[in-house]
C-alpha cells in the first residue's frame, strides 16, 4: 500500500496553493482585461469609468480566491485525514 508522508503532503499542498494564486490572478486580469475588450467600440461619454471595471474584476477575484481558500483547506483536510487513517492502520497492525 502506498504511504503518504509528511513532506509528500506538503508538496503537495505547496503545489496546490500555488496553482490557486496562478487561478486568482489569471481571473482578475482576465475579468478586468475583458471588460476593456467590450467597451472599446463604445463612445466614451457612454462607457463607464475605469473604477467600475476594477470593481467588477475585483468581485470576481475575491468570489474566485474564497472559492480557492475552500478548496486549499478541504483539499488539507482529506490529506491530513488520510494520512492520520493510514498512520492507525499501520498502528494497529504491529
Amino acid at each position: 500500500m502506498f504511504q503518504v508522508t509528511q513532506s509528500d503532503t506538503a508538496g503537495r499542498l505547496s503545489l496546490l496553493r500555488y496553482g490557486l494564486i496562478v487561478v486568482v490572478i489569471t481571473t482578475f486580469v482576465i475579468s478586468l482585461l475583458s471588460q476593456i475588450r467590450v467597451y472599446t467600440g463604445i463612445p466614451a461619454e457612454f462607457a463607464p469609468g475605469m473604477g467600475s471595471y476594477i470593481t467588477t474584476a475585483l468581485i470576481y477575484t475575491v468570489v474566485v480566491g474564497v472559492i480557492s481558500v475552500a478548496i486549499y483547506f478541504g483539499y488539507s483536510y482529506l490529506l491530513n485525514r488520510g494520512s492520520s487513517d493510514a498512520s492507525s492502520k499501520t498502528a494497529a497492525e504491529s
